[in-house]
């Protein structure tokens, strides 16, 4: 009710303006959708459960996911918002058992495996309201705000370790997490609600006739606050857990610890994205890009080559990741599509950004 009533009144506001001041409204919706793994084909983990061929180690996959809809005059924004963020990090000895477990894999005997895992995962609705405005006639800034309220959420950490013997092994696994809903334990808890912001900023600066930089901080500030959030912490022993004669474990741990609610904040991870552009010729712009997600840092390189006015087309190759991005962006839509694999079942790296705009 509060979100819809915010959303009416900044409507009624961003009309006033334009029949006030006869401005051009500027409508979209967009679609932006990446997705990494270090561990395994994105599909095979999302989709499979972890269950195929591949598996090279890694610490870290995530997913990051904003679906817009919205409207820009005069510099002001408002948008409705979804989001789908997981991000997982975690230690190889952690993705070697759970993909050995899930493909009935032996798990290689008299050693310790160190196991960490940290998990956010955030299904979250809501509006955006930003305003873009300029300092310098070559310098533009933008703040974005939107107010979210979360749906579905999993953050948390397991912490441990253990050493495999030849018939059992030794150790203890500690858990402590929130939750919208308890799939790892099946606890039945209070269905929890939360609200929150995340800020965004955006910088460009158009340095000569050739040359610009651009930056850009995604959820640079970031609070989702939930007053009663259904919790575990636990501490799983290895008393009753044992390999099977093919060398798989068997685990029926005992559990010690307790279920409640408390006060949670969710943060989304930061992200950041710095760009140099350079018009080498009237028609043709190469780039180089810096993306940070969390702790994870990707660096890629970009062409562009005008058709005429208002057609184009791009390619860009992240080195860290071994992508490749191509795209064609006409004057009212932008399609991009990017993958380190040509058959997508297998692809560790996947985006896909759509974009129309109308101005009227």
């Amino acid at each position: 009710m509060f979100r819809q009533s915010v959303f009416s009144i900044l409507l009624l506001a961003i009309s006033r303006v334009v029949l006030a001041n006869d401005d051009v409204v500027e409508f979209y919706l967009s679609s932006k959708v990446f997705g990494y793994s270090e561990t395994a084909p994105i599909a095979q983990i999302v989709i499979d459960d972890f269950e195929g061929p591949d598996f090279d180690g890694g610490n870290h996959s995530f997913t990051h996911n904003v679906w817009e809809a919205g409207a820009i005059v005069n510099g002001f924004k408002l948008a409705g918002i979804a989001r789908y963020d997981y991000a997982l990090n975690y230690t190889r000895d952690l993705a070697y058992l759970v993909y050995a477990d899930k493909n009935e894999v032996p798990i290689e005997k008299n050693r310790p495996y160190e196991l960490n895992l940290s998990v956010f995962h955030a299904r979250t609705a809501g509006l955006k309201m930003g305003y873009q405005f300029d300092i310098h006639e070559d310098m533009h800034w933008g703040v974005d705000v939107s107010y979210l309220e979360v749906s579905t959420f999993l953050d948390g950490d397991i912490d441990g370790a253990i050493t495999v013997l030849d018939d059992d092994y030794q150790g203890d696994i500690h858990l402590d997490y929130v939750y919208d809903s308890d799939k790892l334990l099946d606890r039945q808890a209070d269905k929890p609600e939360g609200q929150g912001f995340a800020v965004d900023l955006a910088w460009d600066w158009q340095v000569n006739r050739k040359l610009s930089f651009a930056a850009k901080w995604v959820d640079l500030y970031s609070a989702i606050k939930i007053e009663r959030a259904p919790f575990t912490t636990a501490t799983a022993s290895s008393n009753r857990v044992s390999l099977d004669p093919l060398g798989r474990i068997d685990v029926k741990p005992v559990l010690s610890g307790r279920e409640n609610y408390r006060e949670h904040t969710l943060n989304f991870p930061r992200q950041m994205r710095l760009e140099g552009r350079y018009w080498v010729q009237e028609s043709r712009q190469l780039g180089l890009r810096f993306y940070r997600y969390d702790r994870i840092n990707f660096v890629s390189a970009s062409i562009l080559q005008m058709l005429n006015e208002e057609w184009s087309v791009d390619g860009e190759y992240n080195f860290s990741a071994q992508a490749v991005t191509l795209g064609v962006t006409h004057s009212t839509f932008r399609l991009a599509l990017s993958s380190d694999r040509l058959d997508l079942e297998r692809a560790r790296t996947f985006g896909l950004i759509s974009e129309f705009r109308l101005a009227f």
